[in-house]
């Protein structure tokens, strides 16, 4: 990547003023990934805007439901389908409780999620439900404040996770999609059904030394 751009991306993340001066892609590509050239853009993805179906058709694709982090309150239901306000979570059990997201109960709430973001500017994402309690006590020790270190892990994780979908800034309108290199043919089959369905993504496309958001932003 030139220094020019480098250069741009850094100013533009502090001042805002300088933010202003961009149009309307490269600011949202900016606000989202914090760089011109995310780590995220080499794997196979796509950006979705975050409603409610979409999200539903798109797990139902994958075939297997998806957990929510970071929902700052706990899992919403258990086993018995009691709210969290009657059952009296156990805390110290997060990680382990993660599997609960697979309740039907649970994933209505996951669906909800995407048009009901907690928190724009804290970091979340929803991954697989059947996630490894290791890798959620990993994940649990990120700081969700901290939007860029969350977005490099994420990225790292990506291998043992599978799939992915983050929630993006400035506020949490658009997800992005991600599946892991050997996950091609899950990729095609979202496309496919998201074809079929008439549900519009797009991906960030490489031009030169940096990507481009090729898709509409909030500022349309």
């Amino acid at each position: 990547m030139s220094k020019d751009w480098e250069e741009i991306a850094r100013l533009a993340l502090r001042h805002w003023r300088y933010m202003e001066t961009l149009d309307n892609r490269d600011k949202q590509l900016l606000m989202a990934f914090h760089t011109f050239r995310p780590a995220f853009a080499y794997r196979k993805h796509m950006i979705i805007r975050l409603k409610r179906d979409v999200v539903r058709q798109l797990l139902e694709t994958i075939g297997e439901p998806g957990g929510v982090w970071l929902c700052y309150d706990p899992i919403p239901f258990d086993e018995q389908g009691r709210p969290y306000a009657y059952y009296q979570p156990d805390y110290t059990k997060d990680a382990e409780n993660f599997k609960l997201w697979a309740l039907p109960k649970n994933q209505e709430v996951v669906y909800e999620f995407a048009e009901r973001r907690y928190d724009e500017q804290a970091f979340s994402a929803i991954f697989p439900a059947r996630t490894k309690v290791e890798i959620i006590h990993r994940i649990n020790e990120l700081d969700p404040f901290c939007y860029p270190e969350c977005l490099d892990a994420f990225e790292k994780l990506l291998p043992e996770l599978g799939w992915e979908v983050i929630i993006l800034r400035p506020t949490g309108d658009f997800g992005l999609f991600v599946v892991d290199d050997n996950q091609g043919e899950l990729m095609e089959r979202v496309k496919r059904r998201f074809d079929d369905e008439g549900i519009e993504y797009f991906e960030l496309l490489q031009r030169g030394d940096r990507f481009y958001w090729e898709g509409p932003t909030i500022w349309d």
